[in-house]
């Protein structure tokens, strides 16, 4: 309703989102009175979460001016759900949100691999308004997640870190957005049809590099592929490993992994990826026959050492002067 912050994102294609908001001048004042500073979006990765209750996958902060009503978002990773925040970033750290959005789902800048065939019989004379024939269910939702086992600490520490099948597909995902991860934009690169009053669409915008938006899309080249050396600049890495285990057994089998069970998909299978840290993750999977009468087991013991890192974040990056 009128007079209350608002903001909404919405997908442009698998690269770009385009937000725009509605906030109070009151709203924003409350704020500032309360430590803000520099106004903001943030965009997080929420697929497959909850934010009132659950961290997100990833964060990225882009200033923005406070005239501005609108902006385009860079999307760091295609094929995910994301969300969007406007606030004030405090000089003590700290995170005033002013109005969160919906979360939306950015498509793929690859062809989908689902690939499912289902043929119907429909009567002819049928009314088919308010019904529903059959749903169609992507194969991220057909793979269960393990069963809760509350107050089992090694099961919490293990299975709390699990994601879904989404990041089967997040690697192809990744060589299609490769231009548009964290770090390959500055953040003013996020940009504002706000400075473009005439309403000139995106793909005619010329950018620092001499080429347009479609351009860029085109040919895979990124804004900092095409920009000239800075000096003093910043540099940063982020890299992790995970621990992908999956497996199949009888449908109406029941899987353990260190005890505890393992929901299975309708055709037998079963797969989770977590967090590799380092140390020794042990792995003992059984399955047991519906009728208890056979079991089969494996077991499996992983150990990950990192001897070295030099590694920092993107917030943590300071300037560095080269000769």
């Amino acid at each position: 309703c009128y007079g209350e912050s608002r903001v909404v994102l919405m997908p442009r294609d698998p690269q770009w989102a385009y937000t725009y908001w509605d906030i109070p001048n009151e709203h924003k004042e409350d704020l500032r009175r309360q430590g803000g500073q520099q106004l903001a979006l943030r965009i997080y990765d929420v697929t497959d979460i909850n934010l009132d209750y659950q961290s997100p996958h990833s964060i990225q902060e882009y200033p923005c001016d406070e005239l501005a009503r609108e902006w385009y978002l860079p999307i760091p990773v295609s094929d995910r759900d994301y969300a969007v925040d406007i606030g004030y970033r405090c000089a003590d750290g700290r995170w005033l949100v002013l109005a969160r959005s919906a979360p939306v789902h950015v498509p793929p800048v690859f062809p989908s691999d689902w690939i499912e065939d289902h043929f119907l019989t429909v009567d002819w004379e049928e009314d088919l308004r308010g019904k529903t024939i059959m749903e169609l269910v992507p194969p991220s939702r057909k793979l269960g997640a393990a069963v809760d086992a509350a107050g089992n600490p090694i099961y919490e520490e293990i299975f709390s870190m699990a994601e879904s099948a989404e990041a089967q597909r997040v690697a192809g995902s990744l060589f299609g957005s490769m231009q548009h991860v964290p770090g390959s934009m500055a953040p003013e690169q996020a940009i504002s049809s706000f400075v473009f009053p005439s309403g000139v669409g995106m793909w005619a915008v010329p950018t620092v590099s001499g080429l347009n938006m479609s351009g860029i899309g085109m040919s895979g080249v990124g804004f900092s592929a095409s920009m000239p050396p800075i000096r003093p600049r910043k540099f940063w890495l982020v890299a992790d490993a995970e621990l992908i285990v999956y497996g199949a057994t009888e449908p109406d089998a029941t899987v353990t992994i260190g005890g505890q069970p393992v929901k299975l998909n309708p055709d037998g299978t079963f797969r989770f990826q977590m967090s590799f840290q380092d140390g020794l993750i042990d792995y003992p999977i059984m399955a047991v026959a519906a009728d208890g009468e056979q079991t089969r087991s494996i077991h499996m013991k992983f150990n990950r050492q990192t001897p070295s890192r030099q590694t920092n974040t993107k917030e943590e990056a300071v300037l560095e002067w080269l000769s």
